[in-house]
């Protein structure tokens, strides 16, 4: 049953294209939606790229502004700075690590 639904759907589609096709004046209108629907698309692009590059530009400058210490928990208790994080002191019994390998909020550690 779903399958002769499908079958005269497509039949359908394919003779209303057939139509649509063999009148000019249908073949102009199609040809301009076409159109119409790319102009869209790349004005859609562009705009968002446009609106990515603001917040990035805001982001940015944000950060030159606003760049306050912030308090940061660590092993070593509360340490202040924008890179506090840097600052934790080594446990002690184990090897002292690079700063690349420095635990951070998020590690759960």
């Amino acid at each position: 049953m779903l399958n002769d639904t499908l079958v005269a759907s497509a039949a359908r589609l394919h003779r209303v294209r057939e139509e649509l096709l063999s009148t000019p004046l249908a073949l102009a209108s199609l040809t301009s939606d076409l159109r119409r629907a790319a102009a869209v698309r790349i004005a859609r692009s562009v705009t968002y790229a446009a609106l990515r590059a603001q917040i990035r530009r805001e982001f940015e400058e944000h950060m030159k502004r606003d760049n306050r210490p912030v308090t940061v928990m660590t092993s070593a208790g509360l340490v202040k700075g924008n890179d506090a994080w840097l600052c934790e002191q080594p446990i002690p019994g184990l090897p002292e690590r690079k700063i690349s390998q420095q635990p951070h909020l998020h590690d759960g550690r």
